[in-house]
């Protein structure tokens, strides 16, 4: 399994500041942990083993547009 990464304070200020977002810095720390961890589950789901899965484009064969 990949080594937990933490979201940097630097990549959070700079995505704060393209969002025109004003965080305080509990809010910035807040954020980072939690951004960190979705990060740390995608990293996860990249280590399943999916070559047995079958590509879909839906995952519900036979739906139409009504």
């Amino acid at each position: 399994m990949s080594k937990k990464e933490d979201f940097s304070k630097e990549t959070l200020e700079h995505v704060s500041k393209l969002a025109l977002l004003d965080l305080s810095e509990e809010e910035k720390e807040k954020l980072a942990k939690q951004l960190g961890d979705i990060l740390n589950y995608f990293k996860k789901l990249n280590d399943l083993d999916t070559s047995n899965v079958e590509p879909m484009t839906h995952p519900i064969k036979g739906l139409k547009n009504v």
